[in-house]
């Protein structure tokens, strides 16, 4: 009733069974006796009095008073009972799912990592916290009608932890770095160290299969660059689209029970490099474009013509575009032709009136802290180039010069031939 009156006679409708038109308002109702309304995407101002009107071959009627629909905002909130600054082992603390509007059938449910706990209600109490609580904590609020569901973050500080960066971000075809540090109580001894991915394992990932374990000599595309001290860094070669996920470091120590698994793990997100044209819809001419298609395929390196067509001229405006799938904030992007580095940045390299001397291969190098990878693209330029005019006048001019010389040394060899043989007569 926030865009309608009384019995809703007349427009707007937020739902029309006469209508084809799309929105967050299905029906999922019949003709018959049910008249389910679903929304999708729940709104603020969806809130407010919703009202069913149906028309028969005999009658019409609209239900009145309508349906309240409240629309809440769901929150995780930590609540300090003991410490502060940083969490830190035997701090207390409660988390607490709060909705704000309520419902007699409203449950809670809490998961840690992805899975449930067993436990109920709107608060989880941590009495005395430990390392092995930090993970991600997500409350799901659901009742017979919606449900929803929000996540929480704990790191807690302590003598065993395992310490990612964020997620990363690799090309396919070349190697990434996931730099880890790792930390334990002095006086023990590292025995073991292993790495395992949650594509092919689960939890702490207390059994096998490890992409590296280093009681193995198996060789592979992961390889171990820490040590048995404190860094667990792991070089991954010739990265695979398969080796996206979540990645988890586990040691073992001399101690019994002296094991730990850092959880969560850190994400690897792998983009493809790919060279491809892009011609703009608006040229005419696209009879030459299949020159231009390149067979390499995944980061793109992209030329977009922004004015000519066919075959790249002199004059003729585009842009090379290098492009990653993965987003990452410390991605750089460097431009070099015939391998010398150009002296511009970013991901666009743009010429404004092509010359026969832009033509080359172009080669763009994408770089973060943990991984590179690069793509070339060749450029050929028809048309008039004045260096090799020049070039071609100095060598006409050479030539002409030096059939001139011997020209004059040879008729100068026959003068002096002749005189000589008549001077001996």
């Amino acid at each position: 009733m926030n865009s309608n009156t009384g019995l809703c006679k007349d427009p707007p409708y937020v739902y029309d069974s006469s209508s084809n038109s799309n929105s967050d308002f299905e029906y999922v109702g019949d003709d018959k006796s049910n008249c389910t309304l679903l929304i999708h995407n729940v709104q603020f101002r969806y809130s407010g009095e919703y009202r069913f009107r149906f028309i028969t071959n005999v009658d019409r009627g609209t239900g009145f008073p309508g349906v309240t629909v409240q629309v809440a905002d769901l929150k995780v909130s930590l609540i300090r009972l003991s410490g502060d600054g940083t969490l830190k082992q035997g701090d207390s603390l409660n988390l607490m799912c709060d909705v704000t509007c309520t419902h007699s059938s409203s449950q809670f449910v809490w998961s840690k990592n992805n899975e449930q706990l067993n436990t109920s209600g709107p608060v989880l109490h941590f009495p005395a916290l430990t390392v092995r609580d930090s993970g991600n904590y997500t409350c799901t609020w659901k009742t017979n009608k919606a449900s929803g569901s929000k996540t929480i973050s704990l790191q807690v500080e302590g003598d065993w932890s395992v310490k990612y960066p964020g997620p990363v971000c690799a090309v396919r075809g070349f190697s990434v770095s996931i730099p880890c540090s790792y930390y334990y109580p002095k006086g023990l001894q590292v025995t073991q160290m292993l790495w395992c991915s949650m594509n092919s394992n689960t939890g702490t990932c207390h059994d096998p299969p490890y992409v590296y374990s280093s009681s193995s000599n198996t060789k592979s595309d992961f390889e171990y660059v820490g040590d048995d001290k404190s860094n667990c860094t792991l070089l991954i070669h010739n990265v695979q689209f398969s080796y996206s996920g979540e990645y988890r470091f586990r040691f073992i120590t001399d101690w019994i029970d002296g094991e730990w698994t850092g959880e969560p793990g850190v994400t690897l997100q792998v983009a493809g490099f790919s060279c491809v044209i892009i011609i703009d819809p608006s040229l005419s001419d696209l009879s030459d474009v299949e020159s231009f298609l390149l067979s390499v395929k995944d980061l793109k390196v992209s030329l977009i013509r922004l004015s000519g067509n066919g075959t790249l001229k002199q004059g003729d405006s585009l842009n090379l575009m290098c492009d990653v799938n993965c987003t990452h904030s410390s991605s750089q992007f460097v431009w070099s032709k015939n391998n010398k580095q150009l002296n511009t940045s970013g991901p666009v390299l743009h010429f404004p009136a092509l010359a026969v001397r832009d033509s080359g291969n172009y080669i763009c190098t994408w770089k973060t802290n943990e991984a590179s990878g690069s793509k070339t693209i060749s450029l050929q330029v028809e048309g008039y180039n004045p260096d090799l005019d020049h070039w071609s006048v100095w060598m006409i001019l050479g030539v002409t010069a030096g059939v001139s010389v011997l020209v004059s040394v040879f008729l100068g060899a026959v003068i002096y031939s002749r005189r000589t043989k008549a001077a001996q007569m």
